[in-house]
């Protein structure tokens, strides 16, 4: 067998709370073709159960491998940090909790790194699904046309380009020392990637989707989609990112995140979920007030539904890009 379908995949899946979907991923890593795998499930304080569960999977085999949080913060980083820490393999891949592979996705996977050794990373399409596999046409990662990291990082920044997190399989040697930012609670995906990007990885693409990512429900996500934390978030990942990233490359990402501030701010708009009043509220928090990209979206935004003195903002389509995107 080639030496390369002996290497060892770590496929390192954090979890909380996902005691009713664990076992279907889980499952999907046992239905592998390819055999030289273990999986580190790491858990992030789990209360409902999900501790057993994967229990019973390494009672079923010994590929799985389970390890608990004990140390600050939470969140899925920690987690997929101490996988990171404690992982054998020669190859690594991320899968959040809920994903599911298909069963030729490490093995195809593989392949590429086959027949080109000096890459450091395959990225590959995945297929959205809600409720059952099969009831979306959605893939969930827009890949770019050339594989020049220079050129990739400028698409990554632009989102022309953009992958979720069970995406990538990584060559461990390249990731290194390198871990995920623990002080982010979401984002921590395209944060870590475009780090990684910055280090000019030698990267391929595969355009067969070997993944299946699911969805929640899109009117819960709507209502979190500017949490506090999440706006917060965003921003600081975007100033540590800033101090990396060349002069021409850092002007690219600041009007990129502006663009996302205004979408994510228009989603609210339209909603059913958000009244004018809770618009006021969410600029009561002191915290955001030193986020300058995002109030000025949100009050562009906020004096043009004042000057309609619009009550609900459901349906309203105010063309205000000129005011915000340059």
């Amino acid at each position: 067998m080639n030496q390369q379908y002996n290497s060892l995949v770590s496929v390192i899946v954090p979890s909380f709370n996902r005691a009713t979907l664990i076992g279907e991923t889980l499952d999907s890593v046992l239905a592998q073709t390819y055999p030289h795998w273990e999986c580190i499930i790491v858990d992030d304080g789990s209360t409902d159960g999900s501790q057993e569960v994967v229990r019973s999977y390494i009672k079923k085999d010994k590929r799985f491998k389970f390890y608990e949080r004990v140390r600050e913060p939470k969140g899925a980083s920690v987690c997929r940090n101490i996988g990171l820490e404690n992982c054998k393999g020669d190859f690594c891949l991320f899968v959040d909790s809920d994903d599911l592979l298909k069963e030729n996705c490490l093995e195809d996977r593989l392949a590429f790194f086959r027949e080109n050794r000096s890459l450091d990373v395959v990225v590959s399409q995945g297929s959205i699904f809600y409720q059952n596999i099969g009831d979306s046409q959605e893939l969930c990662n827009k890949l770019s046309d050339t594989i020049s990291p220079q050129k990739v990082i400028v698409d990554y920044l632009q989102r022309n380009a953009n992958w979720q997190t069970t995406g990538p399989l990584w060559k461990t040697e390249f990731l290194g020392k390198v871990q995920w930012d623990e002080k982010f609670s979401n984002w921590q995906d395209r944060e870590f990637h475009i780090r990684q990007l910055l280090r000019n990885p030698k990267i391929a693409f595969k355009e067969d989707p070997d993944y299946f990512l699911r969805k929640g429900d899109q009117r819960s996500i709507t209502k979190d989609i500017l949490r506090f934390e999440s706006v917060e978030n965003r921003y600081m990942a975007f100033e540590g990112l800033k101090q990396e990233l060349p002069l021409k490359l850092s002007v690219l990402f600041e009007q990129q995140i502006k663009k996302e501030f205004y979408f994510l701010l228009e989603t609210v708009a339209v909603s059913d979920d958000y009244e004018l009043k809770d618009w006021k509220k969410i600029g009561e928090t002191p915290l955001l007030q030193n986020i300058p990209i995002f109030w000025d979206v949100y009050f562009s935004i906020l004096e043009l539904f004042q000057k309609n003195r619009i009550p609900k903002l459901r349906g309203v389509l105010v063309n205000i890009r000129k005011h915000v995107i340059n």
